[in-house]
């Protein structure tokens, strides 16, 4: 196909998924819709993680976003800078990320993460408060992530900037993205994907090993031969594993090249977790050692640094012969197992994906009741995203979790901070034989009428939207849940009862943790539920 067209499909992709999600979101700007449809697509965030996270606007230094994600080892803060140009122009297929941009982020970093500068007098208020989050996190890890319905930067500007980071990154501190239109177009129609057919000649000894459902073969494979791969089969070998290539700069990539091209280059054997594939199926014929291994339809799952990195090693002439990467083949026909397979070889994933849950028995029934009265329960991310019915009776299943977990169980830090815990170890705490298909389902209707209420208070009072689980939970606390959702009136007195004694305590921790305040920190403490309890009674509830 010539490039012309791929760049057409490509951009009809990716315009046809903004104007969907514009549709879905009631979103009128095209550029904050392509913003959230990243931030949903490539983070996985929810609408209310999207919302919070969204800086766009006047004075907001370059940042358009803002999302920070607490993990196992060290929090990582996410700075996302998008381009939505428009599609109607004549040039819009030779188009590239601007230059400008990417000085403007170094500018920000600079002046906000370096020089841990807040100055009111160029930021916006949602740009400060995210500003004084990230000031309270120990050791953050930044991820700098560009993304644009255009082409890449022009590759000096790239590495101008990558030499900036690299300049700053003393402590692995610093890893740039780059999402653009080949990438955009595969993350948000996954399912366009061609098949890809190949032959590995492995090398030496190898184990074939079957146990029913999966059949797996493991053996080595020259890194040249994995460099002609992805050199002739492109980057949709990974349309599963849509992270991408994160880049030399990135500093497990930098060290995965230097060792492939250095004296240890015959040794990266041993030092590399190696490429997993999964395949329709693969056949060889019955040999010793060596074996010349037919796959149809694969694709690389985990291993996508790896390749690329052995890539562009390949690339620079400086891949040594030696060089060999082990490599593991997995063929099953059991669809319902992929994803299974995908996420426990994929290091990034950390916790079990609420998808997994999606046909545990429980979900079923959930399911059922709250269509009983009218909703749609998408236990899977997006399963009545195409529903014309649904409309907006969806109910995210993750978000509504969380709001149970606020509403009822009564834990509103737990539930902002822990939610990639909700559908992984503290599963079987929520989803159990107690739970009441009518409380998840009030539960979730009250969290998206409180941030409906919190749109028209959030320039007034900025710590609205990191308050909002704990709004939920003082109105199960106080108030009747069936009741008053039905009751508009009512619902928006508590509610704005609930913002003053919330306003208390900010000011009083305020004055207790001086610059060592944010609402973040706050919100995320689990005292501060009873301290919001305990001024609610003082104040509304005397004798």
């Amino acid at each position: 196909m010539p490039e012309k067209q791929v760049n057409l499909l490509q951009f009809r992709t990716v315009n046809s998924a903004v104007k969907k999600y514009m549709s879905e979101n009631s979103i009128e700007k095209q550029h904050l819709a392509f913003l959230g449809l990243v931030l949903s697509e490539y983070l996985g965030l929810n609408e209310a993680e999207i919302e919070d996270s969204i800086i766009d606007g006047s004075l907001d230094g370059g940042i358009d976003a803002i999302y920070i994600k607490d993990e196992e080892e060290r929090p990582v803060v996410y700075l996302v800078q998008s381009k939505f140009y428009n599609p109607e122009k004549d040039d819009k297929f030779d188009r590239c990320f601007e230059g400008g941009a990417l000085t403007k982020m170094k500018e920000a970093i600079d002046d906000f993460i370096l020089g841990k500068r807040i100055n009111k007098a160029y930021q916006n208020k949602n740009l400060q408060n995210k500003l004084k989050d990230i000031a309270q996190l120990e050791n953050p890890k930044y991820k700098i992530l560009f993304c644009s319905n255009s082409n890449h930067p022009a590759l000096l500007s790239k590495k101008q900037f990558e030499d900036f980071l690299e300049e700053r990154d003393e402590n692995n501190f610093f890893e740039v993205i780059y999402l653009h239109l080949a990438e955009l177009s595969r993350i948000f129609a996954p399912l366009q994907k061609k098949k890809i057919d190949c032959k590995i000649k492995f090398i030496g000894k190898f184990i074939d090993y079957s146990s029913g459902d999966v059949r797996m073969f493991l053996g080595q494979v020259s890194a040249i031969d994995i460099a002609k791969l992805r050199e002739e089969k492109g980057v949709e070998l990974f349309d599963r594993n849509v992270r991408g290539f994160l880049g030399g700069k990135n500093s497990i990539n930098n060290k995965i090249q230097q060792t492939l091209s250095g004296e240890d280059g015959a040794y990266f054997v041993y030092f590399n977790n190696g490429i997993t594939i999964i395949c329709d199926r693969f056949t060889y014929s019955p040999v010793n050692e060596s074996p010349l291994v037919e796959m149809k339809n694969i694709q690389i799952i985990n291993g996508g640094q790896t390749t690329n990195s052995i890539h562009a090693v390949y690339k620079k002439n400086e891949l040594k012969d030696s060089s060999t990467v082990l490599v593991r083949v997995l063929e099953t026909q059991k669809p319902e197992l992929l994803p299974k397979i995908i996420l426990s070889t994929n290091s990034q994933t950390k916790i079990t994906s609420r998808d997994l849950r999606s046909n545990d028995e429980i979900q079923k029934c959930l399911e059922r009741e709250i269509c009983g009265y009218g909703y749609y329960y998408e236990a899977r991310k997006g399963k009545y995203k195409d529903n014309s019915e649904a409309s907006n009776k969806r109910v995210d299943a993750e978000i509504a979790a969380q709001a149970y977990v606020a509403a009822i169980q009564q834990h509103p830090a737990d539930a902002k901070n822990k939610k990639a815990l909700l559908f992984g170890e503290k599963y079987d705490e929520i989803f159990n034989n107690d739970i009441k298909g009518k409380e998840l389902l009030n539960s979730f209707i009250a969290y998206k009428k409180v941030r409906e209420i919190n749109k028209k208070y959030k320039d007034k009072y900025t710590f609205v939207n990191d308050s909002a689980l704990h709004t939920v939970a003082m109105l199960g606390k106080f108030g009747d849940l069936d009741s008053i959702i039905t009751d508009e009136k009512t619902f928006h007195m508590l509610v704005v009862k609930i913002i003053n004694v919330t306003k208390n305590v900010v000011k009083e921790c305020l004055k207790e943790y001086g610059d060592k305040y944010s609402h973040r920190k706050l919100f995320i403490d689990t005292s501060t539920i009873g301290r919001l309890i305990e001024e609610y009674e003082d104040k509304y509830r005397k004798p």
